[in-house]
This record gives C-alpha cells, structure tokens and sequence, in this order.
C-alpha cells in the first residue's frame, strides 16, 4: 500500500495512526517545535486518509503478524539494527519494535533472500540501540537501547562474530542510553558512538570510541550539540563520519562531520528539512551519502537525498518506499545498492524490502511465510 496525498513544500499531516509508538524512542523530547523547510525544497510529507491506514496491529499487506510467529521474511519493525558484515558478505539485521512486542531476532540478506539465525545467545530484546560492522575485528557491534519502552536505556555492549552473539565487559563504558548514533570510522578502525536519550536526564551530546576491548570518551573542542533520534554515517571518499539532524526539543537541521579528532559542522547551500529517524548510508558506487525518510510532528517523510561533502541535493526517482522512518538502511558492497528494510510509516511496522542504484529506488520481492512456532525473542515482559 503506498500513500497517496502528497502536497507541495513541507505540508502538514495529521497525527495518527503509528506515530505515537514511534515517539518512545525519544520519550524525552517533549514540546518540540518544527523548523521550517529551506527555501525550494520539495520533501514529501503526506496527509493519508484514514482508510487508506493498516492497522497498526498488520503487517505490510495487511497479513496479521502474531506474536510467536515466523516467517521467511522479518517481522515488520522500527528502530532495529542493519549494518552489512563483510566477513560474511551479508547483511545482518537485529532486533527492533515490532507490532506490540520487543524483538531480538538476528537475520542475513544474501542478496535475494532473508535467512533467520539462530545463535545460542543474543542480547535481550530491544529497540533504539546503536549498531555499526567494525571491520578491523570482523564483528558487528552493539551497544544500549531500549527494553522497557521507559526511555532510561541499557548500557551493555555485544559483538556478533557470524555465528553467536558475546556480551562484552569493557572497563569502561558509555552510559545507558537509546536513540543514539554510531557509525564505524575506517580511517581510524574505531566504532564511533555520538549522543542519545536517557530519561529523564536530558539528552546527551558525548562523543566515544569503541577499539575493540573498551570504550574511551573523547573531549573534542567542537561538537553538535546533544541530541537523539539522528542519523550518523561513514563517508568513504572524505574519510570523516556524517551526522545529520536529530531531535533536542524540536527538529535539527545542521550537517556534521567528524575527522577522528574533532567535529566540525557543515554550512551546506541546501540542506534537508529537519527531522528525525531518517536512514543514512554512504553510497560506495556513486561516492555519496543518501538519506531517505525521516519524521517529523505530524507526518513522515519520504524524500531522497545526497550528499557530497560540501553540499545536500535532492532527487526526484521514480519510483520510491512508501514515507517512513526509523528503517534499517545499509549499503551492500556486493550489489553496488543501497539496501532498505522496513521501518515505522502510516500502515503501520512495515517489513518490505528496496534497494537504491544511484538512480532510483526499487522494490525486491520477496516470498512471505505465515508459518507457527516459538520465536527467539520471546521471554516475559516484552510486549508494550
């Protein structure tokens, strides 16, 4: 089902439907305002009739998804983990909200189809965590989010070898914390940790590196200020991680990037509308960074955009997801696209998949199983 209302410039839509569950991530962000939208830009924000709305309790399709359920496709969710792991040529998606329960299940894309695993341990259930592939140690990385839907956050950080899940024990560590960024710094070979929210404290604005063993805080001399629910990405062509927009009482429309030592903030001629929750990836083949989606009070986005290490543009494919926000999005070496899965938008958790050329967006299709039986997730206390 794709939206059909869409209006000019920035728009207004109503608030229903998913968004309140949608607004747990960042349960600290209270009163916030919107920003306006630069001049002579085109970003879809829709207004969707309410018959045009899933249920929130449906799948994409409007196929139930009951709980102890599985499939031979993930179960439709927001705010989970998907970072491509290159020791295994795959790409790995974990966790998430999903449609009244928390999820904890791990599983790969090869391409053309997606595979559940079924590791002998795996972080407990949970949703707003940061996730990045630390490819000098050939692991994926995890760290806090959210098991209660309270917004306090976990501190507990994982690493996943292809195999099983092993919590780590770092001396030190950032703390609890969800609706962060991280990202993985190539040039540097450290995982990159930026910020969050941990109610009922104020959102954060720290800066940590992840080395393998431990996590160390930096003191750069310039830094965005704190925030959560942004976006954080690592550029390949400039060697500096990207961090875009983000919530601290209202919508954040500043670019920064981050050389190892420092941040420093961007002053692009264009810029997208402020948002949260977008997805961000660096584009290997076409040597840019793409955002697509995002929410904003109101309405989500469903908008594309690039960025080139100077300045943001934007694109008009055409063919594109449905608006959304809080999607896995990751780039695949293999294919040459950048691969989206899911994500929160009006019908509802949404499990569908696309792919992103350079040029347009495409949908895959992929086969849906109903199938009954226990799922990995499934302990006391989960569901909202």
């Amino acid at each position: 089902m794709r939206a059909i209302s869409r209006l000019p410039g920035r728009g207004q839509a109503r608030s229903h439907g998913p968004i309140a569950p949608l607004l747990s991530v960042g349960a600290l962000l209270l009163a916030m305002t919107v920003q306006a939208a630069p001049a002579g830009a085109a970003s879809r924000i829709v207004t969707v009739p309410r018959s045009n709305i899933v249920p929130a309790s449906l799948g994409s399709g409007g196929v139930p998804h009951p709980f102890g359920s599985t499939s031979s496709t993930p179960l439709g969710r927001q705010s989970g983990g998907m970072v491509y792991d290159f020791a295994m040529r795959s790409t790995v998606l974990f966790g998430g909200l999903g449609t009244e329960v928390f999820l904890n299940d791990t599983w790969t894309w090869n391409g053309a189809t997606w595979t559940q695993l079924r590791p002998a341990s795996s972080p407990d259930r949970r949703f707003g965590f940061g996730m990045a592939y630390d490819a000098a140690r050939r692991q994926v990385v995890l760290f806090g989010g959210d098991d209660t839907g309270s917004g306090a956050g976990l501190n507990d950080t994982w690493t996943f070898d292809g195999t099983n899940w092993t919590r780590r024990h770092p001396a030190n560590s950032p703390g609890p914390r969800t609706a962060m960024g991280m990202a993985y710094d190539a040039a540097r070979q450290r995982v990159v940790l930026f910020g969050g929210s941990h109610a009922p404290f104020p959102v954060l604005g720290d800066t940590w590196t992840w080395d393998g063993t431990n996590w160390r805080q930096l003191h750069p001399a310039a830094s965005p200020s704190p925030r959560a629910a942004f976006t954080m990405s690592y550029d390949a062509a400039r060697k500096r991680i990207v961090l875009f927009s983000g919530q601290n009482f209202g919508f954040l429309t500043d670019t920064w990037s981050w050389d190892g030592t420092n941040w420093r903030q961007e002053h692009p001629a264009t810029s997208p509308p402020g948002r949260s929750d977008p997805g961000m990836a660096f584009d290997a083949a076409t040597h840019q960074t793409v955002l697509f989606g995002g929410f904003v009070l109101g309405g989500f986005y469903g908008d594309t955009w690039v960025w080139n290490g100077t300045n943001w543009r934007q694109l008009f494919p055409s063919d594109s997801p449905s608006e959304r926000s809080d999607m896995g999005f990751s780039y695949n070496p293999g294919a040459r696209v950048v691969l989206l899965f899911g994500g929160a938008g009006w019908e509802g958790r949404l499990n569908d998949t696309w792919r992103w050329d350079g040029t347009t967006w495409s949908q895959y299709l992929v086969s849906v199983g109903h199938t009954q039986g226990r799922r990995s997730d499934e302990r006391p206390g989960g569901s909202l």
